[in-house]
């Protein structure tokens, strides 16, 4: 989870903020599914960008729901050798319905 705070400082806790980096790297190349739900992924936050952009397996499919950001976030990920991103849905209420049945989203 990546706090919505305008500048983020991890020297604080330096021990603590890399294991927990490190769980999610770990956690991102594994997983099976990829899904970012109301981040835009700003430029500001390197860290957390670089940690889905290189740790994350780029065979993995993604699904965004970043309202107007969608298209951005899409073509960043496709840029970045992701091979599956989906990013019809731009309400997370839409988002749902989708994900409850695939087949009548």
């Amino acid at each position: 989870m990546i706090l919505p705070a305008r500048v983020k400082v991890f020297d604080a806790r330096k021990r603590f903020w890399d294991c927990l980096w490190s769980q999610a790297s770990d956690a991102l190349h594994k997983s099976s599914e990829i899904v970012i739900i109301g981040y835009r992924l700003a430029p500001a936050d390197e860290r957390a960008r670089d940690l889905i952009f290189r740790a994350g397996n780029n065979y993995t499919p993604v699904s965004i729901c970043c309202g107007r950001e969608n298209a951005r976030i899409a073509k960043e990920l496709a840029d970045a050798g992701f091979a599956s991103v989906e990013s019809s849905s731009t309400h997370f209420s839409d988002w749902l319905k989708a994900r409850r049945n695939p087949s009548n989203p």
